[in-house]
């Protein structure tokens, strides 16, 4: 049969053949156990290797320590044998003092001392003892008197006292005073018993009691002016024979229509 031995009757094995890969593996094992033994043996014994690839080994700078530093660290060293571990300290840096300046010193001025005068002390003035004060039990009290005018006549209450013109048919085209007397009695003075004069302001006139009568028994009129208008007067009584029996009283009259009569009239008071 095909692929078998004749003589021994076992098969043939196929041959292998030739691999990259197996020679390269072999050859990294090969490196590496190469690499391995230089660095045991470069630890081992560091002068075969080359100065330039020899380990450098670590200098010291000295460092500049104070006198009594330097001292305590000897001893600390010569005691435990272990040197100790320097600690810097912060050191303020130097301030700049300023250069003090030459300063002016002022002269003082003499002053003169004063000269004790004596104090001088009032002597005690002796109080005065107030005096008792009387005071006046009260008493009745003093029923006034009515004050009475020099003349016997003068004005009501209500003179003088302003309205229309009424008493004739002139209206506002009329400007006059008017009013009645009085007696002590009550009563009303009687026909021409007394004279009324009235002046100023471009006027000058008389007329008697009883004339007027539309203002009462004893009334009396004067005409003024032919229209309202402001204007100051003067007007007085008299006996017929012209002895003033009242005060002269000023009055002034009104520049209007509903006020162009002035009434005054005259009381007797003593």
């Amino acid at each position: 049969m095909a692929g078998f031995d004749s003589d021994f009757g076992v098969a043939e094995q196929p041959k292998r053949g030739f691999s990259i890969y197996n020679v390269l593996t072999v050859l990294v094992l090969i490196l590496s156990a190469l690499t391995a033994a230089v660095f045991a043996l470069a630890f081992a014994t560091p002068g075969l290797m080359p100065a330039a690839f020899q380990p450098q080994e670590p200098q010291l700078i000295p460092t500049a320590f104070p006198l009594d530093e330097v001292n305590i660290a000897a001893t600390w060293v010569a005691k435990t044998g272990v040197p100790p571990t320097w600690t810097p300290s912060a050191t303020a840096p130097p301030s700049s003092t300023p250069t003090p300046r030459g300063t002016s010193t002022a002269t003082p001025t003499p002053s003169m001392t004063p000269t004790w005068q004596p104090t001088y002390t009032p002597s005690v003035t002796p109080t005065p003892t107030a005096s008792p004060t009387l005071t006046p039990s009260p008493g009745p009290s003093p029923t006034p008197e009515a004050t009475h005018s020099a003349y016997p006549f003068t004005f009501d209450n209500q003179s003088p006292s302003y309205t229309y013109n009424f008493a004739n048919n002139a209206g506002c085209g009329w400007l006059g005073v008017a009013g009645q007397v009085s007696l002590l009695d009550g009563s009303y003075a009687v026909d021409s018993q007394f004279m009324i004069q009235v002046w100023d302001s471009g006027v000058n006139a008389q007329t008697f009691t009883g004339h007027a009568t539309a203002y009462g028994p004893s009334g009396w009129e004067v005409y003024i002016y032919n229209q309202p208008r402001i204007a100051p007067h003067r007007i007085q009584l008299f006996t017929p024979n012209g002895t003033p029996v009242s005060e002269v009283y000023e009055f002034s009259t009104r520049a209007s229509c509903a006020m162009n009569l002035t009434l005054i009239n005259f009381v007797q008071n003593h």
